[in-house]
């Protein structure tokens, strides 16, 4: 053993063989238990970084979207509400009441009678869903032709429907321009929204 040691320190190709034995295991075992894990882990870390960035761009483009949908909702906000006037959230039949005889009025048609059918106006408390419901109505007017057409014209066009499901128009005996009378028979919608619980 001194031996080998003697010719170690002697033999200077010896030395530097042994040296470059020994610094080749030390990077072989550095590259197996240090660096190897170290590329896992930056390998790794890439393919993480190019999932977090499809989600990052998934995410803009639904802010982007969003920003759509905002500017849609505000360019539209006031036809959404003559929605809620249209097919309201409860009967409210005084409005059509009124619309009706504002109708009338303005038209130069005498309202001779409007009858409407009954409508719960509580809601049921266990109501799951919401629900469309619709009242009975019957209208009967008189006037002039003309004054019967320009009525029907803009009873069309109001904002509250009246979905007509038959109508009568009779001939008075007299000569009388306005004695033509329409009785008009239909269903004016509304919605029932469920009740939410505050528990």
């Amino acid at each position: 053993m001194q031996n080998l040691a003697l010719t170690y320190k002697n033999r200077q190709d010896l030395r530097l063989f042994t040296e470059i034995l020994l610094t080749s295991a030390t990077a072989v075992i550095f590259i197996l238990f240090a660096i190897k894990p170290t590329l896992t882990t930056i390998s790794d870390l890439y393919t993480e970084m190019g999932v977090k960035e499809d989600t990052i761009n998934t995410m803009d483009a639904k802010i982007e979207n969003l920003k759509k949908a905002e500017v849609i909702y505000k360019n539209e906000a006031e036809r959404l509400k003559l929605l809620d006037i249209a097919i309201p959230n409860s009967p409210v039949p005084e409005d059509f009441i009124r619309q009706i005889e504002s109708l009338a009025q303005k038209n130069n048609t005498i309202l001779i009678g409007l009858t409407l059918s009954e409508a719960n106006i509580t809601q049921s408390l266990t109501q799951p869903q919401e629900s469309a419901e619709e009242i009975q109505v019957t209208l009967k007017v008189a006037a002039s032709y003309e004054s019967l057409l320009s009525f029907l014209s803009e009873l069309e066009l109001m904002r509250r429907p009246l979905f007509t499901q038959f109508g009568v128009i009779t001939l008075g005996d007299t000569t009388d321009p306005a004695d033509i009378t329409l009785t008009i028979t239909g269903t004016i919608p509304f919605a029932r929204k469920p009740i939410e619980n505050s528990v």
